[in-house]
């Protein structure tokens, strides 16, 4: 099994859905998690509420998946954010 603990992640389209229980399930191993949303800023934050409730680490990030200049924008500031990313 591959060792979790201490890793970063930036989890696209997070807010929700499958984004949502991966970006949980990561962060229960040990990772800390970025959370990636469009519009949803309100179920962003409840997803990283909910994972910092329960001990793990976690912060959202905004970014319109359409744009390709935000796209590159959110990879810099993901970067900036985590200090780095796996």
């Amino acid at each position: 099994m591959i060792e979790m603990k201490g890793k970063k992640a930036l989890i696209t389209g997070a807010s929700g859905g499958i984004g949502k229980a991966i970006a949980i399930r990561l962060a229960l191993t040990g990772v800390q998690v970025l959370i990636h949303y469009h519009k949803q800023i309100s179920e962003a934050r409840g997803v990283a509420d909910e994972i910092q409730a329960a001990g793990g680490l976690a912060d959202i990030i905004s970014a319109d998946m359409s744009n390709a200049y935000e796209v590159n924008g959110l990879v810099e500031k993901a970067w900036q954010m985590l200090d780095g990313f796996d």
